[in-house]
């Protein structure tokens, strides 16, 4: 059995060769190899737009075409998706794909940097959240533009053929009926970019019943993400009054009414209501997240460090917390602490999210289908064997990327602010141009290494 498997094995590698070999050949026939790039908001606009210029210096005769297909705010089941459209449309020669960090199964939320000692709405992460999540103004400059997360159809809307079952999602689910239709119906016109049709619609609802909590929150979300801040307190507040039939107990309304206020400047009043979705949400670590992002933004980290504690011993599988914590106890200067949830991170992170794992080899299949190589890239900070053990039973596994080593020496030479604008894995987050740069050198050696070498 053991030589049978290892025959398997060895002709399974072979013929992966062999067709990739055939690809390489195709591509330089074309003139060009085309690289696809997935993930969410480490990906999009970010190290994607470095990496061609990093292969293209770095080969002679050859044209390097790097696509970004990032999506802020996707899981890895939206990265699936898109895969599959992309597949569909022009399959590329290789798939670079960085993903799982939104698969928690709950809200998570951005974090900002421990060295920034200044209160800065951008890199406070229940913002970005919401406004990754929803809104693409046509009015906004390029650089804020980012995709929505999917959404899942109405009940009793077909489903795409191939659709899987639904993930863990935020989304609040609506009874049927007549105004859940045109809350659904709004949701579909924002990811078509229509927010006329999607205020409408909800408007719609809130006149046919004003205590739908729902609707009036997913108001305040959109004026929020297009800082229309005056209508997006109200929508807000008025949702936080009412009992709460879908939301919990309002507190995601009263979430939103603290961001509010903070981009008003009126930072008491956003720790009110930050602290009343406490009281509206006492088990969930949303409200902790956004105390503790708050603080810790104001530069008060003892009161950040008792909110994000709280939240990991809510949630004790919660890396980010750990992260946060390691990094937060390094600041208040208790090394020994910072060591502790260190390593308790690590441990953490020792193995693949089962929906991370279960969406690589979905989309390893999808590529194997179609003759493109795909490249699994590690987060910086983190370690790579949790990717490599999902292929481990493989005949032909994808090429690793390690992204831990080069990023701990570079932080540790400098800072976390050079290389991260915000640290919302707990530990690392969206690069900054330095830290990008150097997300996109380290897989271009990679993929050098392995499938061009000198």
């Amino acid at each position: 059995m053991a030589c049978a498997e290892a025959a398997l094995r060895l002709g399974g590698a072979a013929s992966a060769w062999l067709q990739q070999r055939r690809h390489v050949q195709a591509a330089r026939a074309r003139g060009v190899y085309r690289i696809l790039c997935l993930g969410e908001c480490t990906t999009w606009q970010q190290y994607p737009r470095l990496l061609a210029a990093s292969l293209n210096d770095a080969v002679a005769g050859w044209s390097f075409a790097v696509t970004d297909a990032g999506m802020a705010g996707a899981n890895s089941s939206d990265v699936l998706d898109r895969a599959r459209t992309e597949l569909e449309r022009d399959p590329p020669d290789m798939v670079v794909a960085m993903m799982g960090v939104n698969d928690l199964g709950a809200d998570r939320y951005d974090e900002d940097i421990p060295e920034a000692g200044r209160f800065s709405l951008q890199n406070l992460r229940i913002f970005r959240l919401a406004r990754s999540r929803w809104l693409r103004p046509a009015n906004e400059p390029s650089d804020w533009r980012v995709p929505p997360r999917i959404v899942h159809p109405s009940p009793g809307r077909p489903r795409p053929q191939d659709a899987r079952p639904p993930e863990p999602t935020d989304l609040f689910a609506l009874p049927p009926g007549p105004d859940s239709d045109r809350i659904y119906q709004a949701r579909e016109a924002v990811l078509r970019q229509d927010y006329a049709r999607a205020e409408k619609l909800l408007k719609e609802v809130v006149a046919s019943d004003p205590s739908n909590d729902v609707a009036l929150n997913e108001l305040g979300l959109i004026y929020e993400g297009r800082r229309q801040l005056p209508q997006a307190v109200q929508a807000f507040a008025r949702s936080a009054r009412l009992a709460g039939r879908h939301l919990s107990g309002s507190g995601d309304a009263a979430l939103g009414l603290g961001r509010a206020y903070i981009q008003e400047g009126r930072l008491k009043d956003a720790e009110a209501a930050f602290r009343k979705a406490l009281q509206l949400m006492p088990r969930d670590t949303k409200a902790r997240f956004a105390l503790a992002d708050f603080y810790r933004g104001l530069g008060r980290f003892p009161e950040a460090q008792k909110y994000y504690q709280e939240a990991l011993e809510l949630d004790p599988g919660n890396d980010w917390a750990c992260a946060a914590l390691a990094l937060l106890y390094a600041k208040l200067g208790d090394p020994a602490q910072a060591r502790l949830h260190e390593r308790k991170t690590a441990e953490l992170r020792s193995r693949a999210k089962p929906m991370t794992a279960r969406n690589y080899r979905r989309l390893q299949s999808l590529l194997d289908a179609k003759g493109v190589r795909l490249v699994c890239a590690q987060y910086p900070m983190m370690s790579v064997e949790p990717l490599r053990r999902i292929f481990s039973d493989s005949a032909d596994p994808p090429l690793f990327v390690d992204n831990e080593a080069v990023f701990r020496e570079a932080v540790q030479r400098k800072s976390y602010a050079a290389y991260f604008r915000d640290l919302f894995g707990g530990d690392f987050g969206r690069c900054t141009p330095q830290g990008n740069q150097l997300l996109a050198d380290s897989i271009a050696q990679a993929i050098l290494r392995r499938y061009f070498p000198r």
